[in-house]
């Protein structure tokens, strides 16, 4: 049979079959786009398993029909269950020899939400969930004539992440699939997502929907330190802003500036130079373990800070690569007191804070240990150190909550917070540092300054009161020996 050129008008019309005997039966149409002519003897009607040849046109709308295959049916055939094909023959009693296969027209459309169809590809973090919602709809009035869903879901991998769904009809028959996806377990792969319309042509643009899933670190998830409090980025490079007393909120550091180290303030040990200038000399060089520290990253091979080519990100980065580039820091007063705040960024999504069940680490990069860290314990942490992990390289762990850091000792420190494994596939880490002004004078610089000052005092004191006797002081009366006196007369 070849392809009938009316099929989609054929397709609309009722079809009303009465029989006549076994091998034959009267069929009609109702009232449409389509209609019987002369021309239509000898095609073949097909019905479910039944093929049938039209042997007879009686009029537009009646012809007779003749059985060639299964049982001739009878009763009323609803529009797209029943379709007319030109056909070959041979002689009369010789059965249809040659088919071909008709697509219908497209009646169908899907369309996908903005959510599923902005990315392809989307990433699933461990708890992270993700919602999107299909709609489809027939653009031929009346086609639909069951409660059979137009939607279907497929999940290639069904084990990655726990599915919800959710289906809503309109009187005008389209339909709406919510989809959601929740991964829950610690487990990496990647699943194929597809909404189809198994009912739709293939002559449709778009039959189906595929996202792809991948329970992986998502690209652009980061974790970030929020400075309190926040200085324009124009400012913290320029500027001179101040807190509500007028003192200023950051210092700048001096060129080729190196942290102190656990053997005192003229004696750093780190690697990281900070503000660094080749063509200037490195302060605090007395030692021979100062001189061998202390290495260049972005200034490496260069002769002159200008060359060591550091961009307005660079300065404003806080991180250890690049330190050479780092101006100035925000400023605290002896004792440095802050309350660490961390954000997670991610695309297309909100900023979340860092709170419950999260557990993280604190480094000082520059190995200094005169700093006290307090935090209240979670849930979290506590069921973490009861399991006796172990962090590889001996980092306490800390929770989020009521964290606290107290930094004893002066000038910089620089700390990184890193998320521990197991809460996030992304390795969330970020940095901060902070400049500690104005310490009290250092042992035993001070207790000398103390006694010197007690002793100048007491001495002053006594110098007084000598003088003062000196001028007032006025001899008592003897009240033993000898009471006489010489008696001159003028």
């Amino acid at each position: 049979m070849r392809a009938y050129e009316d099929l989609a008008r054929v397709n609309q019309q009722v079809l009303h079959l009465e029989p006549i005997n076994d091998t034959s039966a009267w069929a009609s149409i109702d009232p449409g786009s389509f209609s019987f002519v002369d021309e239509h003897n000898g095609y073949s009607l097909k019905v479910a398993d039944t093929v049938a040849s039209i042997k007879y046109v009686v009029n537009t709308s009646h012809v007779q029909v003749g059985c060639l295959e299964g049982m001739m049916l009878a009763g009323d055939i609803l529009p797209g269950d029943w379709i007319l094909y030109q056909s070959e023959t041979g002689l009369a009693s010789t059965p249809v020899s040659l088919w071909s296969l008709l697509e219908p027209k497209c009646s169908h459309i899907l369309i996908p939400d903005e959510a599923a169809s902005q990315y392809p590809v989307r990433f699933l973090d461990i708890g992270g969930s993700f919602t999107f919602s299909i709609t489809a709809s027939v653009t031929i009035p009346g086609i639909r004539h069951s409660k059979k869903p137009l939607l279907f879901l497929s999940i290639g991998n069904p084990t990655l992440f726990h599915t919800k769904t959710s289906y809503t009809r309109d009187k005008f028959g389209s339909e709406t699939m919510t989809v959601t996806l929740q991964h829950e377990i610690f487990n990496t792969g990647l699943s194929t997502v597809t909404v189809h319309m198994p009912d739709a042509s293939m002559l449709c643009p778009k039959t189906s929907f595929t996202l792809t899933i991948k329970c992986a670190c998502p690209p652009s998830k980061t974790l970030s330190f929020i400075y309190s409090p926040v200085i324009p980025p124009l400012e913290f490079l320029h500027g001179h802003p101040k807190n509500s007393k007028k003192k200023p909120l950051l210092i700048n550091l001096k060129p080729n500036y190196r942290p102190p180290s656990h053997l005192g303030i003229a004696i750093p040990l780190s690697d990281n130079i900070y503000n660094a200038d080749p063509a200037k000399s490195r302060p605090r060089d007395y030692y021979q373990h100062s001189k061998e520290s202390g290495r260049y990253k972005q200034c490496h091979n260069k002769t002159s800070q200008e060359e060591c080519g550091c961009t307005d990100a660079m300065k404003l980065s806080s991180l250890q690569r690049n330190t050479d580039c780092r101006e100035r820091a925000y400023r605290l007063r002896h004792p440095g007191k802050m309350w660490p705040q961390f954000i997670i960024s991610e695309q297309d999504k909100e900023d979340q804070w860092l709170e419950d069940p999260y557990v993280l680490t604190l480094h000082e990069v520059n190995n200094r240990h005169n700093y006290l860290v307090t935090d209240t314990p979670s849930a979290s942490l506590i069921a973490l150190r009861d399991s006796g992990l172990k962090i590889a390289n001996g980092s306490q762990l800390y929770s989020t909550r009521g964290l606290k850091i107290t930094m004893l000792g002066s000038e910089l420190y620089h700390f990184r917070a890193t998320v521990i494994e197991g809460f996030s596939y992304c390795p969330l880490q970020d940095e901060f540092q902070f400049y500690v002004d104005k310490p009290p004078l250092a042992y035993p610089t001070q207790m000398i300054i103390i006694a010197s000052v007690s002793v100048g005092i007491g001495g002053a004191v006594i110098i007084i009161y000598l003088y003062y006797l000196s001028k007032h002081y006025v001899p008592p009366p003897r009240t033993f020996g000898s009471q006489c006196m010489d008696i001159h007369h003028d």
